[in-house]
């Protein structure tokens, strides 16, 4: 099996992309079309298990040293216990004998090629896609990003991640600006400018508390700022044009998808990480060590623990520990909901703080 590394960029954009040959038959609601779907329902299992496979692979192939050369155009993968021949097929063995996955996938009508399962890979703009090659009738839209990437907004570039019907930034806010990208927001203030300030504002976490981390800016690029809610309500708009503050709806959506998951939303940089390899930091940005909990980030929210700022400006907590993010929905005059994730559990819970708290915020795209 021939073999080739990953460079940086290519593992920490290891994003499974899911595809079908294209030609999709149409067919009319018959037993005919009822046995082809229940094939295809099948290969999403098969895709889904492969994706899972191979995107565990990419993240722990740093720290177990072994590489898989992944073709730029698509092959099938060859059957397990064959010769594989010819330049249409790839061996993709290792993935079972290193136990990332019980045996691989073969569709249910057999390889296209005899010696192969009928699904394919390849590797494209460091990201790596499968292919179900006999998909019959199920066709996959564009994901909630509308296959976009990342974002320029007000002189930053987010990464943008698509979860369920969803797109969100990958990335906290860290924009100085309203969305018109001229009207700033108030920041740096003392402690009770900051408790006065009921139209908007924004803080950066004391650099000097978090090991690793030399300078406002540095810390600004770690974990983001964090904002009062005024800011999150104020007029000028926080997040780009057709983004918005997510909602209570938005995020109750989101813990709906992830359920009791919520480790899957943290990024992997942790203190002592049973994962290994570049995840297991002890200089931020990371999470505090925790016996059972830690982050897998499968959906790639990338959740960092940014702390927050505490509502009369004079004292900041919780770095490393607490990633809380603000609702654009209001409880009342004084208060305004927000959703924490927290280092030693696995749950994205729902919190009421002050307003004058500066918590973390995410965009989320308008649908």
């Amino acid at each position: 099996m021939e073999k080739k590394g990953f460079t940086l960029i290519e593992i920490l954009a290891a994003v499974i992309i899911v595809g079908i040959l294209a030609g999709a038959l149409l067919l009319t609601l018959n037993p005919v079309e009822r046995f082809a779907r229940a094939r295809d329902a099948t290969r999403a299992t098969h895709l889904e298990a492969l994706s899972i496979a191979l995107e565990t692979f990419v993240i722990r192939s740093i720290r177990d040293s072994e590489q898989i050369e992944f073709p730029e155009s698509p092959k099938e993968i060859c059957l397990m216990d064959v010769e594989c021949e010819g330049e249409d097929l790839i061996d993709l063995s290792y993935l079972v004998i290193g136990g990332y996955i019980d045996s691989l996938p073969v569709d249910p009508q057999g390889g296209v090629n005899p010696l192969g399962t009928g699904y394919q890979v390849y590797l494209q703009d460091g990201k790596i896609g499968v292919i179900a090659m006999k998909m019959e009738t199920i066709s996959f839209e564009e994901d909630a990003c509308n296959d976009q990437a990342n974002l320029e907004y007000n002189d930053y570039t987010y990464n943008l991640t698509a979860i369920g019907d969803q797109c969100w930034f990958a990335q906290n806010l860290r924009s100085l600006y309203y969305k018109d990208g001229t009207t700033l927001i108030p920041g740096f203030l003392n402690g009770g400018d900051w408790e006065g300030n009921t139209t908007g504002a924004f803080s950066i976490y004391p650099h000097g508390e978090a090991q690793g981390i030399n300078s406002d800016l540095e810390m600004a690029d770690a974990y983001g700022f964090l904002y009062n809610w005024f800011a999150v309500d104020n007029p000028n708009g926080l997040c780009p044009e057709d983004w918005r503050v997510p909602s209570n709806d938005d995020w109750d959506e989101l813990v709906d998808f992830i359920q009791e998951n919520g480790n899957s939303l943290k990024s992997c940089y942790q203190v002592d990480s049973p994962l290994g390899g570049d995840c297991d930091i002890t200089d931020h940005p990371r999470w505090t060590a925790h016996e059972s909990q830690y982050g897998t980030d499968d959906l790639n929210f990338s959740a960092l623990p940014s702390g927050l700022r505490f509502s009369t400006g004079e004292s900041y907590f919780w770095i490393g520990d607490f990633s809380i993010f603000w609702s654009s929905d209001e409880v009342d005059a004084m208060d305004a909901r927000n959703y924490r994730l927290a280092y030693n559990a696995s749950t994205l819970g729902a919190f009421t703080f002050d307003k004058g708290f500066g918590l973390s915020v995410r965009c989320l795209m308008d649908n």
